[in-house]
């Protein structure tokens, strides 16, 4: 994470929360009930020290967000992140898009404090790692959430900024990175079409640039063609959401919906669908169910059957 063209300050804040925001937070009636001491109706809520966590805001004129005491170190950042994600994700008795908003927005400081102090290196890369994963999960939690109450694009926005300042560090930071392949492949999945997209995936090394250039010849051969039901088995679908999907990418036409047996992935056919509708999906429940998802997020674990 780099700030161009700026001096970069060293945080010194031990805590998720300086201690000025927390006494000013207090003292206006601001306090998320997430950082609060229970209290009686009657009462102002108290800032609960081990659960006030830094608050996103915008940069503006006179803000005191440069100070050092403002502003939180590497190692402060992911002790916050582990906070939410052991803490404040699992949390089952409240509303997920009231969770979702919380970590959402203190993720968001995370990040300015680490721009701030123009963090890169493996803590910089660990941090957004950790970042993408919750965008991903919230992505497919909330997929079935109303409009008002959850936006997609401005998740699949942070999603993606945090993917590709992710993507650059890999390329200058020396040592071997385990989990880029997993994250190439989520931004090449997130990206379908795009030409910039593609540009960095044939700019990667072995067996990525070979898959790609097998896609780039299955799509401009008419004769290429891949069983609907092998397609079934692949993306575990019913062959009625797959016909839709296949549909609406202009692959099938709509009298062949019925009796197609082969779909033929022509680029010239293509077209990304306006409207998908999105729904929860069976299989992946099924995963979700079988992982810690405080430790997935964080990248501790793969499943509770991993060792």
């Amino acid at each position: 994470m780099e700030l161009e063209g700026a001096r970069a300050i060293v945080g010194c804040c031990q805590t998720m929360c300086p201690q000025a925001e927390m006494r000013l937070r207090e003292k206006e009636g601001l306090l998320h009930p997430f950082e609060s001491v229970s209290q009686s109706k009657s009462q102002r809520p108290r800032a609960d020290p081990q659960r006030m966590v830094k608050e996103y805001s915008r940069p503006a004129a006179g803000r005191t967000d440069a100070i050092p005491a403002n502003i939180r170190p590497p190692a402060v950042l992911l002790s916050t992140v582990a906070y939410l994600f052991k803490h404040i994700i699992i949390r089952q008795d409240d509303d997920w898009v009231r969770v979702y908003d919380f970590v959402f927005d203190r993720l968001r400081a995370v990040r300015q404090d680490a721009v701030v102090q123009c963090v890169d290196g493996e803590n910089a890369i660990t941090l957004l790692e950790q970042m993408v994963r919750f965008h991903v999960y919230a992505g497919y939690r909330l997929c079935e959430a109303p409009q008002e109450a959850f936006d997609p694009v401005i998740n699949d926005q942070h999603l993606l900024e945090c993917l590709k300042r992710l993507l650059r560090l890999y390329t200058t930071t020396p040592g071997d990175h385990h989990n880029q392949p997993q994250f190439e492949m989520v931004y090449l999945l997130h990206n379908l079409g795009s030409t910039d997209s593609l540009l960095h995936g044939l700019s990667l090394p072995g067996l990525v640039r070979h898959a790609l250039q097998v896609m780039s010849a299955a799509y401009s051969s008419k004769n290429c063609r891949y069983p609907v039901a092998s397609l079934q088995q692949v993306l575990r679908e019913g062959r009625g959401e797959l016909m839709e999907l296949a549909h609406a990418c202009g692959l099938v036409e709509e009298g062949d919906v019925i009796q197609a047996q082969y779909i033929s992935f022509l680029r010239s056919k293509f077209t990304p669908p306006t409207k998908m509708r999105v729904h929860y999906e069976a299989d992946i429940d099924k995963r979700l169910e079988s992982l810690d998802i405080s430790s997935w997020l964080l990248g501790k674990q793969i499943s509770n059957n991993d060792s």
